[in-house]
């Protein structure tokens, strides 16, 4: 994962112990569809959504989107009122 001469990353949101607890229990993806940038799924949770660019008009139209594992606690406020 931290070897510079890689060519790929390591999907380290897949990792976890021996005993199945995840190794990294957050993600972060970017996305253009607002369909997916507003997506829930029974093992993420949204955190926060981050608009990092926007038309000439002022739209957002890329995000990026923080999520947690399900399983574990909410982080943020927004995330432990759903």
């Amino acid at each position: 994962m931290l070897d510079g001469a890689s060519d790929d990353a390591s999907d380290v949101t897949s990792s976890s112990a021996a005993d199945g607890t995840p190794g990294v229990p957050f993600r972060i993806r970017g996305t253009r569809d607002p369909e997916t940038a507003d997506a829930s799924s029974p093992t993420w949770r949204q955190e926060a959504r981050i608009a990092i660019d926007h038309t000439d008009d002022g739209d957002e139209r890329e995000w990026l989107v923080i999520e947690s594992l399900a399983s574990e606690a909410a982080k943020s406020e927004d995330a432990r009122s759903e």
